[in-house]
């Protein structure tokens, strides 16, 4: 039993091809060899090298140099040449020791050199050696094997995932459209309804003097008409006429100016101006507000600003209708606007004495759809139009409110200079 232990674990210590055509030099070197538990195998014929080879690759060859039909050199680059054979190392074995000769075995693809007549010990040192070496290279090579095969499963993963990151992302992407078709849908029926309410109240506010105009003409033609015309009279009834006319005419053409598209972003407007055409817009529904007082603190001598004017109006309208709705039992809307210079910008304000906005939602408040109002009475879109406003133009916009003392909007509009007219072509 202890016997056929020990024959297995020499078994174990490796195979080696010895190669030389003298049958003596074979015996004692396979003998040596096998007594130290390697499997040997003999070949006295360099032209049987690599058939054998091919059919048991051993661990490692020990080759003689002068043999009659093929020496070892032509037999170890022979062996080099095969991709099947050439990692298997090689070591020459041979009663020449000049210099040249081991130059020429190195040459060939040797891994060593034993000259004869050599020592058992010093034979089988090197023969562990390499053998060591070899499996330490084999074991590299199973690794890296190992590496690659592992490296092409992380890149099959990696593309599966990509792909399904891709698929993802379209998705999302197509949300993204929809969601903002519908905030365009939305947006634009706002603006209808906005458009209604503001030329119902425009409509009221135009009747007042039209009432008086039609009324005063009426008195004027009796007078004509009797034949005893007042010139004073007549006079004060025309300056009514003609400031009630004078009257309609704005309305008129702040109304114009929201509807119409004004075709580009960089028009130069008087930020105080618009400010003033949408309060005339919105004056009769500032008029039914209950109990709520508007106040102007605009900054006399401020910049232009290169805008598209609806979008700027659009949003003062969202800015004061919010304003308005935080304060149902009344209060204070001041309009402020200021020229910071250090900073080239214009600040246009909204400040409200209305409830305020909780801390834990003041976030959230430019999100799409996102209202506090009750079902019906909001699209949640005020707020992001006038953001989306506001990056329009590069600017910024700050929120400042306390619960139960107010809101505070301040946006920020850079002060563009004027397009050459290159830049514009």
């Amino acid at each position: 039993m202890t016997a056929d232990k020990d024959h297995q674990t020499q078994a174990n210590e490796g195979s080696i091809l010895i190669v030389d055509d003298n049958p003596s030099n074979l015996r004692v070197l396979s003998q040596m060899l096998s007594g130290r538990g390697y499997s040997v195998r003999p070949v006295t014929d360099g032209y049987l090298v690599q058939a054998g080879v091919r059919a048991s690759p051993p661990d490692l060859i020990l080759l003689d140099i002068s043999m009659p039909d093929m020496d070892g050199f032509e037999v170890c680059r022979r062996l080099k040449a095969d991709e099947e054979s050439r990692d298997i190392p090689i070591i020459f074995i041979s009663a020449m020791s000049e210099i040249e000769d081991k130059i020429k075995a190195f040459t060939a693809g040797g891994v060593d050199y034993i000259t004869k007549p050599f020592q058992l010990d010093e034979v089988i040192a090197r023969i562990e050696t390499h053998i060591s070496l070899r499996n330490l290279q084999k074991q590299l090579e199973a690794a890296n094997h190992e590496l690659t095969d592992y490296r092409n499963y992380l890149e099959e993963i990696v593309k599966e995932r990509t792909k399904e990151l891709e698929k993802a992302n379209q998705k999302l992407q197509q949300e993204i459209n929809d969601r903002k078709l519908i905030e365009a849908k939305m947006l634009s029926s706002q603006r209808l309804v906005d458009l209604g309410t503001l030329a119902a109240g425009i409509t009221h506010d135009m009747k007042s003097p039209l009432q008086v105009i039609v009324g005063i003409s009426e008195s004027l033609k009796k007078q004509i008409e009797n034949g005893s015309p007042d010139k004073e009279y007549i006079a004060e009834k025309l300056d009514i006429i003609n400031r009630n006319g004078w009257r309609i005419e704005a309305v008129m053409r702040s109304l114009l100016s929201y509807v119409r598209y004004s075709g580009s972003e960089n028009e130069p407007h008087d930020l105080n101006s618009l400010i003033k055409e949408t309060l005339l817009l919105i004056e009769h529904q500032l008029n039914i507000w209950a109990n709520v007082e508007v106040i102007t603190e605009l900054e006399e001598y401020i910049p232009v600003l290169r805008c598209d004017r609806t979008k700027i109006s659009q949003a003062l309208i969202n800015l004061l209708m919010n304003a308005r709705d935080a304060m149902p039992s009344g209060g204070k809307i001041t309009i402020r606007t200021i020229f910071q210079k250090a900073e080239n910008r214009v600040l246009l304000q909204v400040e409200d004495t209305g409830v305020g906005i909780p801390q834990e939602i003041q976030s959230k408040i430019f999100d799409s759809f996102f209202t506090t109002k009750p079902v019906g009475q909001g699209t949640g879109l005020g707020l992001t139009n006038v953001m989306e406003t506001i990056q329009l133009y590069q600017g910024k916009i700050e929120l400042s409110s306390v619960v139960n003392h107010g809101t505070t909007f301040s946006l920020y509009f850079p002060v563009k200079p004027a397009a050459s007219k290159s830049s514009e072509k």
